[in-house]
């Protein structure tokens, strides 16, 4: 499935009552709070959250899911995270006096209740992915509040009452719509941690300065422009803390330039930050170079990629973005690519990829994975050059594989992937050439299947003929996991990983639009959308998101137009992917799938005989498990040509033929498309200067009465080509001569449009002959 690699599947809704007697409550819990999560469940359509447990069913409401209380039956915490709550949380869940914490992320919530300043015991509030436009005014009045997390919500602006938030640690903006902040941010003297990352923010309030308690800021992805401003220096505490995981200032890809000189350059010198490398005043820097073959040939239409290794693994972000992507081109016809724009002291990351599949994928410089390639740095006011890459055809497969009801496909080191769907597991066939030196026999041949470094299971490979060696995996054994072969020579143990085991849940499958029926094999190529988010709910319209389970009616077909401009074939490493391959094909029922990281996700699909079609774009999570996709018959491409050659050795149109000549015509119906083209019809009309001969190439012509009209009728089959040829003598007419002969082939078609073409000759020109007049005596 197109799935968060460790979510699982949905729990199905419990259905309960929605009338509930508080006064009936025997665990202690006052009625008022009582009252209030009755409030919650019919304010936020609980009969249909994923997990209900218990709600209005006991009369113990501390036991219902999700609820702690203390002794004395008040609530203390209240954990409904990715639940689907939706609506609008109550007024009365204020009654919750008691309350620390609130975790009702990751739902379709657009509203908090107006006094929500009420909740005087919350220290922690939850409130990430949902669709939330605004916060009440009085959440200033939250006293105790330690962390508030609001990533990916709707939120345009703040209130100015946030800055009265004075015990606040932890704040997570990131991922909204802000287009200010307000100026009472600056009075949030307390606040350590504080991300405003993929906003719309232009600039900063004066009065951030006053975060003077502020270790770590994260404000990538804003559109912040010109000079950093001088008021960041107040920012003293930045780095302080040792336990973060990222560089503790983060502020690349926006338009921040560092003054050459003043107080900002010297601030930075002491402080390990992500920027931009941009410096006032100077232009930027960029990297260009070239893809060819080993023999020197350009290759075009090569993907190639930028990345930004960041310092660290980043702790706020999101799984795979200690790389994320600058910016990405495609080669032009001399195998050329440059990127501009880039900072300076920036370790940048360059990844080929042929979207063909017929060369290897490969990071500068000539290595296959991120973590082994060569970084490049760029001066500012300068093109590097030479950031080259030379491809070569994959290593053939190191073993041959019968994947059962799965597939297989092979990586450049010449490894197998091999996939399987969790509901239809079967046995796995491995066969593999095995060899020693000086011809000394192999012993202890064993195929092994490695889970986290360990062996889950040993196989004895059984020799089936010379050098050639086989065992098949029990199907109730498949697990994903690491094919490893070991094998002793001469009391040496050797090993090598020769594939890789994924079972996956599908994420569609793919049939015949007419029939319905599976189509096997189809190519599946997955990209990724960078910088993409998924949608929280049916209200959010933030930019740069799409469609995802959480926004659309269930049961609803997916509907938003892949980004094809700005996607890109997935990379297995960043972010990661299971199976880590970019294409798979599917197996006989149809099916593909891959565990993905979050982001927004598309498919193009190819099939021999099919148009290729590009699926709409989806987000993840939650999973997804229904982009299926029906493929249309590929339409036929059918071209006529008409060429004429003359008994002088002269082709029509640039030799003159003389009269009593013969001409050969020769008229090709060319079908290159992958589906047959129907009820063909070809009419020739053969011209009046000419007298038609006989027959060459007749393929099922016919000749009508008077033999002036040639005709051709039937299918022509995909990629296949029909050819008529025959004879015609010009005739003798004196008239004729030095004229130009024109004649059109026409054809018309059921399914492949119709067209034409010209035969052209001209007729040589009768020279006079004068002959001398003698007088006789």
């Amino acid at each position: 499935a197109l799935v968060m690699t460790g979510l699982g599947p949905p729990v199905s809704p419990v259905h309960a009552q929605t009338d509930f007697d508080c006064n009936t409550v025997t665990d202690g819990m006052p009625v008022a709070q009582c009252e209030a999560l009755v409030a919650l469940y019919n304010a936020t359509d609980g009969e249909n959250w994923t997990d209900n447990d218990g709600w209005l069913e006991t009369t113990t409401p501390c036991s219902w899911y999700g609820v702690t209380c203390d002794g004395g039956g008040n609530v203390t915490q209240l954990r409904l995270h990715s639940n689907r709550l939706s609506g609008v949380v109550p007024d009365e869940i204020v009654n919750l006096t008691a309350l620390t914490s609130l975790g009702v992320e990751h739902n379709q919530l657009t509203g908090l209740p107006s006094q929500m300043g009420g909740l005087v015991a919350l220290e922690y509030l939850y409130l990430a992915n949902n669709q939330l436009t605004s916060l009440p005014a009085d959440i200033g009045d939250l006293g105790e509040l330690w962390y508030l997390g609001l990533t990916n919500n709707l939120l345009t602006a703040l209130p100015d009452t946030i800055g009265a938030l004075g015990n606040l640690r932890w704040l997570d903006l990131s991922r909204n719509m802000l287009t200010s902040l307000p100026a009472g941010i600056g009075d949030l003297v307390a606040l350590k941690y504080l991300y405003l990352d993929g906003n719309q923010l232009p600039e900063l309030p004066d009065t951030f300065g006053g975060l003077t308690a502020l270790s770590e800021l994260y404000l990538h992805d804003n559109p912040l422009s010109g000079p950093m401003p001088d008021f960041l220096v107040g920012l003293t505490a930045l780095g302080q803390d040792d336990w973060y995981f990222g560089s503790p200032f983060m502020f690349y890809n926006t338009d921040w330039c560092v003054p050459a000189t003043g107080p900002v350059p010297d601030w930075l010198a002491g402080l390990e930050y992500e920027g931009t490398g941009l410096i006032c005043g100077q232009p930027p820097g960029g990297i260009s170079g070239s893809v060819t073959l080993t023999d020197t040939t350009p290759i075009a239409s090569i993907q190639v990629t930028l990345y930004r290794a960041l310092g660290g693994d980043e702790f706020h972000g999101e799984f795979g973005q200690e790389c994320p992507v600058v910016s990405r081109t495609l080669t032009i016809a001399d195998g050329s690519y440059q990127f501009g724009g880039l900072g300076q002291d920036i370790d940048y990351r360059v990844h080929f990829v042929d979207s063909a599949g017929q060369y290897t994928s490969q990071y500068y410089d000539r290595v296959f994975l991120k973590d082994y390639s060569a970084p490049v740095t760029v001066t500012l006011g300068a093109v590097r050059t030479g950031i080259d890459a030379i491809l070569s055809a994959p290593l053939p497969p190191a073993s041959e594989v019968d994947p059962g009801s799965g597939t297989v496909t092979y990586n450049p080191d010449g490894t197998a992937n091999i996939q399987q769907f969790r509901g239809d597991v079967s046995p796995i066939t491995v066969t593999l050439p095995i060899t020693c030196p000086a011809g000394a026999t192999p012993t202890d041949v064993q195929l092994s299947l490695m889970v986290w470094g360990w062996p889950s299971a040993v196989y004895t490979m059984t020799a089936i003929g010379p050098d050639l060696y086989q065992a098949t995996i029990p199907a109730d054994d498949v697990e994903t996991s690491t094919l490893e072969v070991s094998y002793t020579c001469d009391g040496t143990v050797n090993e090598e990983t020769i594939g890789y085991i994924t079972l996956y849940d599908p994420s569609g499958f793919i049939t015949d639009a007419e029939s319905g029926e599976p189509v096997v094999g189809a190519k599946v190529t997955l990209y990724y959308v960078p910088g993409w988010k998924p949608r929280t709910g049916p209200t959010d319209t933030r930019p740069n998101t799409c469609e995802s389970n959480d926004s659309k009616e269930a049961g609803e077909p997916w509907s938003q137009p892949a980004p094809v401009d700005e996607g890109m074939i997935a990379n297995p490493e960043n972010p990661p992917i299971a199976p880590a391959i970019s294409y798979q094909y599917t197996n006989d029922d149809g099916y593909y799938g891959w565990d993905v990281s979050e982001g927004c996700w598309y498919v193009q699909v190819e099939a021999e005989g099919y148009s290729s079609l590009v699926s709409p774009v989806v987000g993840v999570p939650p999973e997804v498990t229904d982009l299926d996709l029906a493929l249309e018959m590929a339409a036929p491409e059918v071209m006529i040509s008409k060429s004429v050659e003359g008994t002088g050795g002269g082709v029509g149109g640039t030799a003159n033929l003389p009269l009593r000549g013969v001409v050969t015509y020769t008229i090709a119906l060319n079908n290159t498309g992958s589906s047959p083209a129907t009820g063909v019809l070809m009419t020739d009309t053969v011209p009046a200067a000419v007298d038609f001969g006989g027959w060459i190439e007749r393929n099922g012509a016919q000749p009508l009465t008077p033999t002036t009209v040639i005709t051709w009728s039937g299918d022509i089959a995909a990629e296949t080509e029909e050819t008529i040829r025959f004879t015609a003598t010009i005739t003798t007419a004196l008239d004729l001569a030095g004229k130009t002969i024109t004649n059109t082939a026409e054809f018309s078609s059921a399914n492949a449009g119709s067209g034409s073409d010209d035969a052209i000759f001209t007729i040589a020109p009768v020279h006079n002959i004068y002959l001398p007049l003698v007088l006789r005596q």
